[in-house]
């Protein structure tokens, strides 16, 4: 292992204690809800860019196919195209009657303006497919390792009754049956801040927002929640002019005070490349969706596995560390 895997991994582990620690207090041991507990169909959006038909496509010929065989419904959100890109669009759509076109121009911008539509679309859905149990938002370049996602759906409400590595978001009025409204699983950032320089993808300047932390996010490469959570924000006014879509719904929540039980899932680490371990792997190319797809031990990931954050002994030292700290659900 080279010098610099060896100390962001020490890093990282470390970080990931500390962080642990802070999401673990006496509240957080909270009854599951059964409402959530139903095991039914799975509405999936996956923000994708209307250029990006090979991504689609090889979507479409592996995890989606296994969701869609599965009982669940995928649907692509993508903006605005002209020209020769529109008719193929056009085509695409007549082909596969899953796209679903927002009125904006492409660019990392327009990716909270087209989840908020997404979101205020959520009754259209459910008139066209069915109402499903819970809804996903992923991107096109994250492969969804459906039997996963499944199994820890499961496992939370049926192996165990309670649920200790989570976070209650600080409304805490709960229904009247005593349990929180709503559930949000992903990868929870609950102390992060903008990003100040200006020649990073990510800069927030002052003037647009002026904290120092953002609320509590999921991780923008996939989450699930309840419908009923999108359902309610789909009433709400929700502000979509700020750059980050997942911090945007950290916002909206945060906002609107909903009440909502953030569960942090750390096999949804973003940055862990081909890991059979977790339920997704972000940021990688097609091919790569086509080799996992076989579930073969040769996948690369050649995109992410060149960073040294995607090294398979930081995948195990971070899930080593939320295991430690009592990451899985365990019976209170």
């Amino acid at each position: 292992m080279h010098w610099y895997t060896l100390f962001l991994t020490i890093l990282l582990t470390l970080s990931t204690f500390l962080r642990c620690g802070a999401l673990i207090d006496k509240a957080t041991a909270q009854k599951i809800n059964p409402q959530w507990c139903d095991q039914g169909r799975i509405l999936v959006a996956v923000l994708s860019a209307a250029e990006n038909t090979e991504r689609r496509a090889a979507i479409r010929e592996t995890w989606g196919q296994q969701f869609k065989s599965a009982g669940h419904h995928v649907f692509f959100i993508i903006g605005h195209s002209s020209g020769t890109l529109a008719e193929e669009n056009e085509a695409e759509q007549a082909y596969n009657n899953d796209l679903f076109f927002v009125d904006t121009h492409e660019s990392f911008k327009s990716l909270t303006y087209k989840t908020a539509a997404f979101v205020k679309a959520i009754s259209f859905f459910s008139r066209t497919v069915g109402r499903s149990s819970y809804t996903l938002k992923t991107d096109d370049d994250t492969y969804i390792h459906m039997e996963a996602l499944e199994r820890r759906l499961l496992e939370i409400c049926t192996k165990r009754n309670r649920i200790r590595f989570a976070r209650q978001l600080f409304f805490g009025n709960k229904i009247a049956s005593g349990y929180h409204a709503h559930f949000l699983l992903g990868y929870i950032e609950s102390n992060r801040g903008p990003v100040r320089d200006q020649q990073n993808k990510y800069f927030v300047p002052v003037e647009q927002y002026g904290a120092d932390k953002y609320p509590t996010y999921p991780q923008g490469s996939m989450y699930i929640a309840d419908t009923a959570l999108f359902e309610e924000l789909s009433t709400k006014k929700l502000y979509d002019e700020f750059s980050m879509e997942d911090v945007s719904m950290g916002g909206w929540i945060e906002a609107n005070q909903l009440d909502v039980l953030f569960i942090h899932e750390p096999r949804l680490w973003p940055y862990a490349g081909c890991s059979e371990k977790h339920i997704s792997s972000h940021k990688i190319t097609s091919s790569d969706f086509r080799c996992l797809a076989t579930k073969s031990k040769d996948c690369t990931c050649e995109i992410l596995d060149q960073n040294p954050l995607a090294n398979p002994d930081m995948v195990d030292a971070i899930l080593n560390a939320h295991t430690l700290r009592g990451s899985q659900p365990i019976v209170a």
